[in-house]
């Protein structure tokens, strides 16, 4: 309930629910191992000081039995509006760009169906109408039955997923056609935006662009634009 702040010339009593602190000296210790043992002493300022613990403890109750009744009020109010899902851990890929690194490599293992329902109850339980739910691995469709029977069970949600499986499904190498293409149409338009030409990709060249940029923009200013989990990243941020 209270914690001993301990510094180099004195200790304090805190109690964090009231944000009361005291100094622990020797009456307040005395005053606690009466409050303790409900045991009153004559002492006027020792009675004093034990009295006002009294009230402190009594009002930490209270303001701790609100905040425990507030978190579980916003645990069963909020809703999650954003997840990934791992179905494989492991990658055929070793893009020296990945954001992964070699984490991914050389791993094996699957999102099992048994904790694929599970997610999916818990999707249903706690995520709003709107849930971004994303795919993720290594590479996910190395995991296809796992792909699809996370597909076709989950609820009446969209599915976005990330994958390099154009060279195994036709399906995939057409939506990645066309997602290239609108993802392509945007650049030009970020392009525009910025009045300069950002190559594509990853490496010297664009980070020499993003450190020119920085000269005219702030990082707020060009984060919606980056990918913020990749390694330059941080290299930038420093």
């Amino acid at each position: 309930m209270y914690k001993i702040i301990e510094t180099e010339n004195q200790d304090y009593i805190f109690f964090p629910y009231t944000l009361a602190i005291f100094p622990y000296d020797e009456k307040v210790k005395v005053a606690m191992q009466c409050n303790r043992n409900n045991d009153l002493k004559s002492d006027d300022d020792l009675e004093y000081i034990k009295s006002k613990i009294d009230e402190v403890i009594k009002q930490e109750e209270e303001n701790k039995s609100l905040v425990k009744m507030k978190e579980a009020e916003l645990r069963n109010s909020v809703k999650i509006t954003g997840l990934q899902i791992n179905i494989a851990y492991a990658c055929n890929m070793k893009c020296k760009y990945c954001f992964a690194g070699d984490g991914n490599h050389y791993k094996s293992g699957y999102l099992t169906n048994h904790k694929a329902d599970c997610i999916i109850d818990y999707i249903s339980q706690n995520c709003s109408d709107k849930v971004f739910i994303q795919i993720v691995g290594g590479e996910p469709l190395i995991n296809v039955d796992g792909f699809k029977y996370l597909v076709t069970n989950k609820p009446n949600l969209p599915i976005h997923f990330e994958t390099k499986g154009e060279s195994l499904y036709p399906s995939v190498a057409c939506s990645s056609v066309l997602a290239r293409y609108h993802f392509l149409k945007i650049w030009e338009k970020m392009n525009e935006y910025f009045k300069t030409e950002i190559p594509k990709g990853a490496g010297e060249e664009v980070d020499k662009t993003v450190q020119k940029l920085l000269r005219k923009y702030s990082l707020k200013d060009l984060k919606p634009y980056m990918k913020t989990f990749f390694r330059n990243y941080k290299d930038i941020e420093k």
